[in-house]
């Protein structure tokens, strides 16, 4: 909900700024016809702030599911900047917490759930705009991802995960079944999902708003990543639909050109690529 992640001036933006700009986030989503939302991931719990603020009736917005920060890997997604420079004290950009190995997964997670998030996000795989990453590798081991699995569980929250390509399947195979983005997914995922009885959360529009950027936006690598998956997205959505996967929707809003309001050009998008109108309009 804070502000436009792919906005670099998030970076250098105090927490106060980047709640306001929430605020007003969850005012357009509402305005727009959505009166449920998910949050999966935000810095500072500015998620839950704003959805308790919601809750009391101090403001308008929809109903929101919100997660924390979203677990990831050192060198994993999320990774905007060089090892060699301290990100930590770049507040307003900093969505992801970073956990390796079961300590610190424990309580990351034990600390986002007693802050009052909704649920776990994880990032399973890594993403498009990350200089050094490849959107298809898997980021945590097996027995990380069911350790997270396992914690949330204990506390009766269900997990995320931003998943693509490998980590679609590590995923599933942890007890993951809300799969944000599903980019790459080959026939064994497809299948798997479908015998899970996992959701795709197919997110059109991120790529699609990507590609409507200019380039000069974007480092080299980054562009030449986003060119290299154009119509991947599309690709897996429609695998999706031939093997009768749940669907439900979700935008990514707040990556690039990807604004919150403008959530029901992701439905267009949908019908686009081959679902029925009647089959969106029932959409979760």
């Amino acid at each position: 909900m804070n502000g436009e992640l792919g906005n670099y001036d998030t970076f250098l933006e105090p927490i106060s700024t980047l709640s306001i700009k929430a605020t007003l986030n969850a005012k357009k989503c509402i305005e727009s016809g959505f009166t449920t939302i998910r949050d999966l991931a935000s810095c500072e719990y500015i998620g839950v702030s704003v959805r308790n603020c919601i809750n009391s009736g101090l403001i308008e917005g929809p109903r929101i599911i919100c997660a924390g920060k979203a677990l990831s890997t050192t060198g994993g997604h999320g990774e905007f900047f060089p090892p060699w420079i301290d990100f930590k004290g770049f507040k307003g950009g900093n969505y992801v917490a970073r956990v390796d190995g079961a300590a610190e997964i424990r309580k990351e997670v034990r600390k986002q759930i007693a802050a009052g998030v909704d649920l776990i996000k994880v990032a399973t795989s890594s993403g498009i705009l990350e200089e050094v990453t490849e959107p298809g590798n898997a980021e945590f081991s097996d027995e990380e991802l069911k350790l997270i699995v396992e914690e949330a569980k204990r506390k009766g929250k269900n997990v995320a995960a931003h998943a693509n390509g490998e980590g679609i399947k590590s995923s599933l195979k942890a007890g993951i079944k809300s799969i944000e983005h599903g980019f790459l997914l080959d026939e064994e995922g497809a299948k798997l999902m479908k015998e899970k009885g996992a959701f795709l959360v197919p997110t059109l529009k991120v790529i699609d708003s990507c590609l409507k950027t200019n380039e000069k936006f974007f480092t080299k690598a980054i562009a030449r990543k986003i060119r290299k998956i154009k119509g991947i997205p599309e690709d897996s959505f429609k695998k999706a639909l031939k093997n009768n996967i749940k669907i439900a929707m979700g935008t990514d809003a707040g990556s690039p050109n990807n604004f919150h309001g403008d959530n029901s050009v992701e439905l267009e998008l949908m019908v686009k690529n081959g679902m029925s109108k009647i089959l969106t309009s029932r959409i979760i």
